[in-house]
């Protein structure tokens, strides 16, 4: 809910490095999280040889942490899972993290749709539907259930 805390750009692709955030929540108790920003790869218009250099630092990181315990795929819950994506899901349901995949944009499509549209994509990402969570930065849909799903993780 803070403006400014990151840069973003209109244009994808530009997160080149993995970018740290530490991140305090209060409710009943005060929880902390360290959550990683990695690069995209979907829209990127990128070199191959960055491509080729993001998968390396990616997989270095994943593979890495020990203490890792969920990772977040970020799907455009409007189109739905591109190839990029299900190439990386694959990856990741290969290492130890649970995977959870939060499909964004879903304030674009119409209430009746989003449910249809969520087990669309868990089906095509062959994951559990609790694996996919509905989510909209604008609207601030599924904000409650992503942060549930990641401190239950831990």
């Amino acid at each position: 809910g803070r403006r400014g805390l990151v840069r973003v750009s209109n244009t994808p692709g530009r997160t080149r490095a993995l970018n740290f955030f530490e991140v305090q929540l209060q409710g009943g108790k005060t929880t902390s999280a360290r959550l990683c920003d990695l690069p995209g790869y979907g829209f990127a218009k990128a070199s191959k040889a960055d491509r080729h250099s993001w998968q390396k630092m990616i997989g270095e990181y994943l593979q890495g942490r020990d203490g890792l315990k969920v990772v977040v795929a970020i799907i455009d819950g409007e189109i739905g899972p591109t190839a990029d994506d299900v190439q990386m899901l694959d990856f990741l349901q290969e290492l130890p993290p649970s995977v959870l995949v939060a499909a964004t944009k879903i304030d674009r499509l119409s209430k009746s749709a989003r449910k249809p549209a969520l087990i669309k994509i868990s089906q095509a990402l062959e994951l559990p539907q609790a694996a996919v969570l509905g989510f909209s930065a604008t609207e601030k849909l599924g904000l409650e259930d992503l942060w549930r799903a990641l401190l239950g993780a831990s």
